[in-house]
């Protein structure tokens, strides 16, 4: 099973690098950390191989960041893109709507949310 596409670890491959020099260490010292060699701390942080579950865990602990940080920011900052993208539809569409027709229209998305199943 393939959890990350190349891109992604590429991606974490950069954070990885970028924690660790921000930490001061040397790639023989995290290699040392994961129990692996320099050349596969080499290639993590390339994007060349993707990083162990277990391996994940250890890095965030010995870089101080979190794995939502090193596994998903880019795709949290395409979500917050999405709902500005979002709010601004709806900031436009109700622009010319007057306060009366916008609580009409608040009314019946609670009702639709209140009707959708849990």
């Amino acid at each position: 099973m393939k959890y990350f596409d190349a891109e992604q670890i590429k991606i974490m491959g950069e954070r990885i690098k970028n924690a660790r020099i921000k930490s001061g260490l040397t790639q023989r010292e995290v290699a040392d950390e994961l129990g692996v060699t320099s050349e596969m701390v080499i290639r993590i942080e390339k994007g060349k191989s993707a990083c162990k579950t277990d391996h994940i865990f250890i890095l965030c602990q010995l870089f101080n960041i979190s794995a939502d940080y090193l596994l998903y920011e880019k795709k949290m900052q395409e979500e917050k893109i999405a709902n500005l993208k979002l709010d601004n539809m709806i900031d436009n569409l109700l622009q010319d709507v007057d306060e009366f027709e916008k609580n009409k229209i608040f009314r019946i998305i609670q009702l639709m949310l209140e009707k959708q199943p849990s």
